[in-house]
């Protein structure tokens, strides 16, 4: 229950944290280290060689991953079926995942943190503080890398011997005419996401995959026919 400090080749000094500490992440902008106690539900964080906070998160704490982007620590809660988001030394939110999280990691070319949950053969990927998308992989995925030279993000599928790889996300636009200027329309799409714009575009990211969406305004005179539609 403790977090060793080695010095070159020597150890310099012990920290005393929750019990059974099983993952570690360093924040550059604060200069502090994030631990993960498993079986006290909590993150201890330790600046230099004193633990200066604790911060209480779901059940079994598994892993953890630093967005430099956002400044947030991500935590994977094992039995909640959650990821934690800690922003300096407060949870900010919560973001259900699939079942049994078990493994992080943030890819840098588009920002999302791509969570492996061990139970629902799964990869969820997280953008901020929203789940945007589940992708299906082998059996019991229970470790994940990222690789900056291609964007893709690796995934150890335990019970199936073999390894998924999730491709980069991709710009997708919509493009309408017709509409009266000014109008409000909006895409759905089938991850629950909504995307709306005044004028003639609508942009946005998404990851490798298929969607199902719609299109529409709130004058139902304009919505188009047939209502929904796929994209890849």
């Amino acid at each position: 229950n403790s977090v060793s400090i080695i010095n070159g080749m020597d150890e310099i000094g012990n920290v005393t944290v929750g019990s059974d500490p099983s993952a570690i992440a360093y924040d550059p902008a604060n200069g502090y280290m994030y631990v993960t106690n498993s079986n006290s539900n909590s993150v201890s964080i330790i600046n230099g060689m004193d633990e200066i906070g604790n911060v209480t998160v779901g059940s079994d704490p598994s892993a953890i991953a630093y967005d430099p982007a956002n400044g947030y620590m991500y935590v994977t809660n094992s039995n909640s079926n959650s990821v934690s988001i800690i922003n300096g030394m407060d949870e900010i939110g919560n973001v259900t995942v699939g079942t049994r999280p078990n493994a992080i990691a943030y890819n840098s070319v588009n920002g999302y943190i791509y969570v492996a949950n061990s139970y629902s053969n799964t990869v969820s990927i997280i953008n901020g503080m929203n789940d945007l998308k589940n992708i299906y992989v082998g059996l019991f995925p229970d470790g994940l890398a990222f690789y900056p030279n291609n964007g893709y993000v690796y995934v150890v599928n335990y019970e199936s011997g073999t390894i998924s790889i999730i491709g980069a996300s991709y710009n997708i636009t919509f493009y309408e005419s017709g509409l009266v200027s000014g109008t409000l329309w909006y895409v759905n799409l089938s991850n629950k996401q909504s995307f709306s714009s005044a004028n003639n575009t609508i942009s946005f990211r998404e990851p490798t995959g298929n969607y199902s969406y719609n299109i529409g305004t709130g004058n139902k005179m304009f919505n188009p026919y047939p209502a929904f539609s796929t994209f890849n």
